[in-house]
Order: structure tokens, then sequence, then C-alpha cells
């Protein structure tokens, strides 16, 4: 497994050098960018500063640059690792070579793992780009670099792992990518609480945001840097993202067992 995840490192790497060095990147930024900019302007001129009773209720602080920045953040960050880790046998299905990887003996977590290494070499320099936008706007993110904070960020991108798993498959059975990609993303923006607490959706829709790993994600790192709490006294957060994680990497394994055996006799049958 370590080799198949090192060479699809390096070619996935070698793709993304000469195919788009830095294009996608900066028009991931950009969107970041903006993800922050247009809240802030609310906020700032809309608003005048002043946030409702609600808010501050919820979320026990009233900060909303540095909440929303960090929505921002993981939102971006979720956004990039899932698209690229989900559509990567797509992507092969439609370049002609999927066939290739599927008559191989070689591991499928591997060849994910890969994906997920590679990709998450550029999402660190869309994170800390956004961290310094936010800085900018006057987001408190001197916490944002910790222990803790790290722990959290690992536990999301097993989240975001497993998750793109579940979108792979979803993309493998309906041939389409980009319908598949963008309803996902635009339901998790929405009730994942990336731009304001899910306490404010109606009460079904909050037991539907907690069926995503980043809704307990972005309550555990926002308690983290902002309330400046113990990762120790959210044990709950930390057990949702691991059975959340751990459930849809099960399903999404069975799922791509069983769609791998499908093409290959529509392939070749």
């Amino acid at each position: 497994m370590f080799n198949i995840a090192k060479a699809t490192f390096k070619r996935n790497k070698i793709i993304a050098k000469r195919a788009f060095p830095w294009t996608l990147i900066i028009g991931r930024i950009i969107a970041g960018f903006f993800a922050i900019l247009f809240p802030y302007f609310v906020y700032t001129f809309f608003l005048k500063g002043s946030i409702s009773e609600s808010f501050n209720q919820y979320t026990n602080q009233s900060d909303y640059i540095t909440y929303i920045t960090i929505g921002a953040i993981f939102f971006i960050l979720g956004r990039s690792t899932m698209m690229e880790v989900g559509r990567a046998l797509f992507r092969e299905l439609k370049e002609g070579t999927l066939e290739s990887v599927l008559l191989t003996p070689s591991s499928r977590i591997g060849y994910h793992i890969g994906c997920l290494i590679e990709q998450l070499g550029r999402s660190f320099i869309q994170f800390l780009t956004m961290a310094f936008f936010g800085i900018s706007f006057g987001a408190n993110l001197f916490l944002i670099i910790s222990m803790q904070s790290i722990v959290v960020i690992i536990l999301t991108v097993l989240g975001f792992f497993s998750m793109a798993l579940i979108l792979s498959s979803i993309m493998l059975f309906t041939r389409d990518a980009y319908i598949t990609q963008n309803t996902l993303f635009a339901v998790m923006s929405f009730v994942t609480g990336v731009s304001f607490p899910v306490e404010f959706l109606p009460k079904w829709l909050q037991y539907f945001s907690h069926l995503f790993p980043m809704t307990a994600s972005l309550e555990l790192f926002r308690s983290i840097v902002i309330a400046k709490q113990s990762i120790s006294i959210h044990l709950d957060l930390v057990l949702e993202i691991l059975l959340l994680s751990g459930g849809y990497l099960l399903v999404a394994m069975i799922c791509l067992k069983i769609l791998e055996k499908k093409l290959v006799e529509n392939l070749f049958g």
C-alpha cells in the first residue's frame, strides 16, 4: 500500500506541475478570499460590527470575523481535498486508463491515499494564505497552529477523506462529476456551520448537518482557537468525527468494490 501511495503521489505531482502549476491554486485562493471578504463587509458596514444575542449564545463568543475565517478555511480545504480525491477514479475513466488501474492487484486505498497526500501539499498553501487574509481582516488566529489544533486538522482530513471515497463511488455510479460534487459542496456550505451556527437551522436540518464530519470539526476547532478550550472537554465531538469517518470509509470500500466488479464486467463483458 505504501509503494502504491508513493507512486500515485509522484504521478499526480508531475501532472499538477505540468498541467496546472498555479492556476488552480490561485483560483481557489481567490474563492476563499471572497468567502471571507463578503461576510466582512456585511459585518463591518451593514451590521456595524454588531451581532445578535442568539449568535453569542450558540457559539459562546462574539468574534464573528474569526468565526467566518475558520469556516471559510475549512470549507476550501474540504472542497479541494474531496474534489481531487473524489474524482480521481472518475478522471481515470474519462482518460481511458481506468481499465489499467482496475486490472492491477494494487491497493485501492493506497491509490486514494497517494491522491490525498499530493492534494494536501497544495491545500496547505491555501490554508496558510487564507489564514493570512483572515488575520489581515482582524481574525484572531494565533492559536491556529498548536498541538490541539493539529490533532483537529488531522481528524478533519480523515473526515474529508472518508467522504471523498463516498463521493468517488457516487461519481462512478452516475458517470457525472460536476453536478455531483457541486451539489455536495453547496449542501455542505449551508448546513455545516461555515457561515453561521447550525442552531439557526430547522431542527431536522440540524440533525442532518451532523451527518457531515465537518460540522463537528468546525465546532471543535472553533472551541480550541476562539474559546481557548481544551480538546479533552469535547471528546464527544472527537468520537462523532471518528465514528462518521469510520462508517463512511467502510461503506465507501464496499461500494467501490461492487462498482469495480461491475465496471470490469462492462468493459470486458
